[in-house]
């Protein structure tokens, strides 16, 4: 049975980007401060933390949260996504990457 992979990876400026779009949709605060620095783990859940001048703790955001932010992101974008793929977030170096894997 053949296997389709497909991996995305995203800079930190378009997390950055996806993240905002996304708290524009659900209505949650993010600073309109430029964010200073981008931290991403994995250890022990996948999260993403953004830091800004303005705010004394950083803002996190779970794996969840950032898999419906790079959709939304790829779907503005008309990145294509299959839809009966499963798809995982994981860490590349310092950067994120969403996975893709179509069975047939």
């Amino acid at each position: 049975m053949p296997t389709e992979q497909r991996n995305i990876s995203f800079t930190h400026r378009e997390i950055v980007e996806a993240i905002a779009d996304y708290c524009a949709q659900i209505k949650r605060y993010l600073p309109n401060c430029a964010i200073k620095r981008v931290e991403i783990s994995d250890n022990p859940e996948l999260r993403v933390c953004l830091s800004s001048n303005t705010e004394p703790e950083p803002i996190s955001f779970c794996e969840n949260e950032l898999a419906v932010a790079l959709l939304l992101f790829c779907s503005k974008r008309h990145i294509p996504i299959a839809r009966r793929s499963i798809k995982s977030l994981k860490v590349a170096e310092d950067s994120l990457c969403l996975q893709m894997v179509l069975r047939d």
